[in-house]
């Protein structure tokens, strides 16, 4: 009797809500899969698979997740538990996108220089904003529902205010900058491909320098593209070559955070937890 009340009280320990906890999100673009994986790097399985190119993530307040398609060029999204919710066809390539405070949902047209706008249900209401050059790739929003949108052919990073408004160009990054995320002190870090290193600006857009390099010569094609912060300050790094790298708060590489499954991981977000989990 005793042996069981202690595997009891073991259970209660090691089980929590799926909302008490954070999971990474992992968009696997070759494999046509998003995995999601505790923060400890265990692999949870698949959340959504069969899609047609995954390319980039966003979540919301409600812990949905949504993704790009690129080969279909549409966006999906899910439900914390992994049911499809809706569909957008979108009649040119997507590239990012981001979920704005009230729902609504942003896409940049990946070869050309517009980000467009939709309502919560998916109704298109036009161009949100034209920063120009040659495609949009990753777009974000700080905490003050400015959209930040990154141009992947010229290295620059402009910002929109919320009603679209063009704040102007806020960084000019060497070319290839690809992931975008911003820590709790509203610093913005840009991952970038060739170099193979995520910079660090402040929130007006000084460079800070190299927040950290992930150990591969510049002009390898390992990576990376997409990153996110946990709550703690841990940054994920989505590395084209197969894995993810985790970075603690003060820049040090930890290593591969996972590999398991991964083809050509393109994007991570970090979000509410899929399910009860057990032993993470």
């Amino acid at each position: 009797m005793r042996m069981v009340l202690l595997a009891l009280a073991t259970t209660l320990v090691v089980i929590a809500p799926a909302h008490a906890r954070e999971c990474l999100f992992v968009a696997d673009q070759r494999g046509g899969v998003i995995y999601e994986y505790s923060l400890s790097g265990k692999n949870l399985g698949a959340f959504a698979s069969g899609l047609a190119a995954p390319s980039w993530l966003a979540t919301d307040a409600s812990g949905n997740i949504y993704v790009t398609e690129y080969n279909a060029a549409r966006v999906d999204k899910f439900s914390p538990s992994g049911a499809p919710l809706l569909t957008i066809p979108t009649l040119y390539t997507p590239g990012g996108l981001a979920v704005g405070s009230d729902g609504s949902i942003y896409v940049a047209h990946y070869d050309g220089g517009a980000v467009s706008h939709y309502s919560p249900a998916g109704t298109d209401l036009g161009i949100f904003a034209s920063p120009g050059g040659g495609g949009t790739d990753f777009i974000r929003f700080d905490a003050n529902d400015n959209l930040y949108v990154v141009d992947w052919s010229g290295g620059t990073v402009h910002a929109f205010g919320p009603a679209g408004e063009d704040l102007g160009r806020v960084i000019t990054a060497p070319s290839g900058a690809e992931g975008m995320a911003f820590d709790s002190r509203g610093n913005i870090y840009l991952a970038n491909d060739p170099l193979n290193l995520v910079e660090q600006y402040n929130p007006s857009g000084s460079d800070l320098g190299k927040f950290v390099s992930l150990g591969q010569p510049a002009g390898s094609t390992t990576g990376p593209y997409g990153i996110d912060f946990d709550r703690r300050g841990n940054l994920y790094v989505a590395e084209f070559s197969g894995s993810i790298h985790k970075v603690s708060p003060m820049g040090v590489d930890l290593g591969v955070f996972a590999s398991d499954g991964l083809v050509h991981p393109r994007d991570v977000v970090v979000a509410h937890c899929r399910r009860t989990i057990r032993s993470l």
